[in-house]
């Protein structure tokens, strides 16, 4: 190793730079945590206005579904006093003499017009 000479240069203003660099990092790291933070809180808002929002969906009364069954058609209010008494739309169809298909139609019309959700199929 003869001939080698290694010197070593020193640059006056990298420590300096070194710790402005530390001090930003410690200031970005508290923003990133503050962010995860707040956005914690939000995830618990939206959460909480959605349990909200589903009290408020309330199925209608069982007065309120007669009085909405009292405006609709003859027809329809045939239906709704077959299916309230518990009749399928199968024992629906063959009472009132109509096809299968229109029993289940009857049936979703009804459900939407008094305020119920809709049936939902297997």
């Amino acid at each position: 190793m003869k001939g080698v000479n290694l010197t070593v240069v020193r640059f006056p203003d990298t420590d300096k730079d070194l710790s402005k660099l530390i001090e930003r990092r410690a200031k970005l790291e508290a923003c990133r945590c503050q962010l995860e933070h707040n956005l914690k809180s939000l995830h618990v808002r939206i959460d909480n206005l959605d349990n909200e929002i589903e009290k408020v969906r309330v199925t209608p009364t069982k007065n309120q579904v007669m009085a909405a069954v009292r405006k609709l058609s003859p027809r329809l209010q045939q239906v709704a006093s077959l299916y309230f008494a518990g009749y399928r739309s199968l024992d629906i169809a063959k009472e009132l003499r109509i096809k299968p298909k229109s029993a289940c139609s009857y049936i979703s019309d009804l459900r939407r017009r008094v305020g119920l959700p809709p049936h939902c199929r297997k």
